[in-house]
């Protein structure tokens, strides 16, 4: 999983560099204490409410527009009553940035803010209403559903408030007296708070001064500075507040607990050791379980006292003091623990092969390692593989409900294949992210959308499980609410093409035609989602044309690019439907009924897209056969070596062709690829490429057609093609020899696919 690795490197470095002590939203969907009920926050959406199953889905409250963050609901122990927080910037003249959609939880850097807590009854029909205002430095802690906590009582509520000095302290706020009050004497530049499981101890985690884990209880003497807890544990995001949280303990019901520390290297660069310790509160011993050299994270006891880790991507369970070994299972990314009866355990695992990643040849799309998880169920004692319970969309903060079998989280549907043209250009296409309960002991899985876009958004999960006609349902009611709303959803929400989709596999093809057209007339690149790029963009800002203007002309529905993108719009639909069979028949009749040279080459290029991501080799030599004359008739040399000094309409177009025309032939350099194609087929293709080599002038272009003529010359047993393209080649690289010409095109490939992921990964999914 080296890639995963590499993406959350990146992540971290960028919020390094930033300095902006950066903190990941907690967006848990919480159970009532009875677990009938349950809330959550929703970002600019607002705050809703719902039965344990889904049921009755109500807004309670809508955040104003210069909200910076909201907090997840958190019910009262004693009713139902819940209290949720929102910040906004303490410089009331302050712009309020969005933050960008990540299924994980959006990023927030630093800033003041003034926060409100809100209260909301018990009643049906009972309104939020103002409680109390309170400061903190960071907008992390309300995002991170860190600021306030109910008391166990139900009559109170502890919650942070700035002190001065850069300190914050914990205080009360009395619900019958509104009296405040301060609950402790501890001050710290950052500090997290909650209470241990016998409700009378608060346990408090602090950075700087007197860093580490104490417990005591409110207004009394002696807390507890738990031994070895001020070496706090290391953090996805560089920050305090980060660190903080991933050393806060995790409690078993009879008073034990878990946390996690870390201590540093002595010598630079050095990864230090991450240390799993267990503590016990009544007698105030501390163990320590494991030392690593990779992390521990998300312990989780049982009710019968086995406790949970992931360590290294694997769940490890401690039985007897001693770190069991890794259950079977994928890559971990979320352990959320055991039942509320420690019968079953769940966790979420990456649902990604990296061996599909490795030799993907479909180059105009870049697999996305982190778009699909799989929810596993085992039985308590996490000694088999368990089951499947759940697969196709990204799973973020699976909670278990406190008193059934009962899962929450947030299912989100993420492109499986991404564009990275059509990331770049602001065309790609947009995940959703609706809220969610399945009940693992029936498998029904319930649904929370609020808003049509998410509505549809779970039509595209029942498409991904072939369910066509519970997709469309879904299709159906995401276009009722929009008729409700009265409102025109914008075009990046439009969900057209997969309604397409839908129509043509329920055998509906008049119907679908239409919503092709509607899709055509309504899809539009958005200059807005390209400026994400504005570095990337900088090197095309020349000649005195803006990027505006530069981003204009490549969207045009009559240009090349214009079309390329749309028809990776579609090439992203199919392959994270998993349907690039009906892609490349779709492309295919396309090509056939395209009525211009630019709709005929873009279709024949996605056509070919499509049968790499099957390994249809064989299919795909036939389509090279019918790409290169358009290939040949499109390309002007002239044109293209003016690319990047000059950037009128005709060079974009050239250099559109090559970036994806040209990435299309280059699976022609892979032997595999060669040994399945028919030789009559690459017979065909010889005599084009040697025009197409022949035309190349620039070093790039003369570079990648030589090898390619090379490699199929070889293939075919032609020494005289062979060795022409071979000193073309020993001209270009007087290194290159015969022995290492394959290591070298199989490097290019590689990077060509580290590149796109990178490329992915600097604009950000939209």
């Amino acid at each position: 999983m080296r890639s995963l690795r590499a993406i959350c490197l990146a992540a971290s470095l960028a919020a390094i560099i930033s300095g902006c002590a950066p903190v990941r939203e907690d967006r848990k969907i919480q159970f009532s204490a009875d677990g009938r009920n349950v809330a959550f926050q929703h970002g600019a959406e607002g705050v809703f409410v719902a039965d344990a199953k889904g049921r009755g889905l109500r807004k309670i409250f809508t955040p104003a527009k210069d909200t910076l963050a909201v907090g997840s609901p958190l019910f009262s122990p004693a009713d139902g009553r819940l209290i949720f927080t929102t910040a906004r910037a303490a410089d009331s003249n302050a712009h309020a940035p969005k933050s960008p959609f990540d299924p994980a939880g959006a990023v927030h850097d630093r800033r003041a803010v003034v926060y409100t807590c809100w209260l909301r009854g018990d009643k049906e029909g009972d309104e939020p209403e103002e409680l109390f205002s309170a400061r903190c430095d960071h907008v992390g802690y309300v995002a991170a559903n860190l600021a306030v906590r109910w008391h166990p009582r139900g009559d109170r509520v502890l919650f942070l408030d700035d002190v001065g000095d850069g300190k914050h302290g914990v205080f009360t706020f009395d619900l019958a007296t509104q009296a405040k009050s301060p609950i402790s004497t501890h001050r710290s530049a950052a500090v997290i708070f909650d209470w241990a499981p016998d409700n009378e101890h608060l346990v408090c985690v602090r950075a700087g001064e007197g860093a580490g884990i104490w417990i005591g209880k409110p207004g009394a003497e002696g807390w507890w500075h738990v031994s070895g807890s001020d070496a706090l544990a290391a953090a996805e995001l560089p920050s305090a507040i980060e660190r903080l949280r991933a050393t806060a303990p995790a409690w078993s019901k009879d008073g034990r607990f878990a946390f996690v520390t870390h201590s540093p290297a002595e010598e630079q660069g050095g990864a230090g050791k991450h240390l799993l310790h267990a503590a016990d509160l009544a007698t105030r011993k501390v163990a320590t379980l494991e030392s690593s050299d990779r992390p521990f994270r998300e312990p989780r006891w049982c009710a019968d006292g086995r406790l949970g880790v992931v360590h290294a991507s694997s769940l490890r369970v401690v039985m007897g003091g001693k770190v069991g070994p890794a259950f079977p299972s994928r890559p971990v990314r979320h352990f959320a623990g055991w039942s509320a009866d420690g019968k079953h355990l769940a966790l979420v695992a990456h649902d990604f092969d990296a061996r599909e990643a490795d030799g993907w040849m479909a180059l105009l799309f870049a697999p996305d390692p982190l778009a699909r998880d799989v929810v596993v169920v085992a039985p308590g004692g996490a000694d088999t593989p368990g089951r499947e319970a759940l697969s196709g969309v990204r799973v973020t903060f699976p909670h278990w409900s406190p008193t059934e079998n009962k899962l929450s989280f947030w299912g989100t549907f993420t492109p499986s294949h991404r564009s990275w043209l059509g990331a770049a250009m602001g065309s790609a296409l947009r995940p959703g992210d609706p809220a969610a309960v399945i009940d693992l002991s029936t498998g029904k899985l319930t649904w929370m959308p609020v808003s049509p876009a998410e509505m549809a958004q779970v039509g595209h999960y029942h498409m991904l499980k072939r369910d066509h006609a519970e997709a469309w349902r879904w299709y159906e009611r995401a276009r009722a609410g929009e008729a409700k709303a009265g409102a025109r959803p914008p075009a990046a929400e439009d969900f057209s093409f997969f309604e397409y989709h839908c129509l043509t596999k329920l055998g509906r093809h008049e119907e679908a035609k239409a919503k092709l057209e509607q899709w055509r007339g309504s899809f539009a690149p958005s200059f807005g989602d390209a400026v994400r790029v504005a570095p990337v963009l900088q090197v095309f800002q020349l000649g005195g044309r803006s990027a505006e203007d530069m981003f204009k002309e490549l969207a045009g529905p009559d240009a090349l690019s214009g079309q390329m993108l749309r028809d990776l719009y579609q090439g992203e639909v199919f392959l994270s439907l998993g349907a690039a069979e009906d892609g490349a028949a779709h492309f295919r009749a396309g090509a056939e009924a395209a009525k211009t040279h630019e709709g005929r080459l873009s279709r024949t290029v996605l056509l070919a897209q499509m049968l790499l991501a099957r390994k249809k080799w064989h299919e795909y030599a036939r389509v090279m056969k019918s790409l290169l004359p358009l290939v040949l008739k499109w390309y002007d040399p002239n044109k293209l070596d003016a690319f990047p000094a000059s950037t009128d309409g005709a060079t974009l177009q050239q250099a559109a062709l090559i970036a994806t025309a040209g990435v299309t032939l280059l699976p022609l350099t892979d032997r595999e690829v060669l040994d399945a194609c028919a030789a009559d087929d690459l017979e065909a293709c010889l005599p084009l490429l040697e025009a197409l080599a022949d035309k190349s002038t620039s070093s790039l272009t003369r570079s990648g057609s030589h090898v390619i003529l090379y490699a199929v010359a070889r293939k075919l047993g032609r020494d005289v093609e062979r060795r022409k393209a071979l000193d073309v080649l020993r001209k270009l690289d007087a290194t290159l020899t015969e022995e290492n010409l394959d290591e070298r095109a199989r490097a290019g490939r590689a990077a060509l696919r580290a590149g796109t992921l990178a490329l992915l990964n600097l604009v950000g999914a939209p």
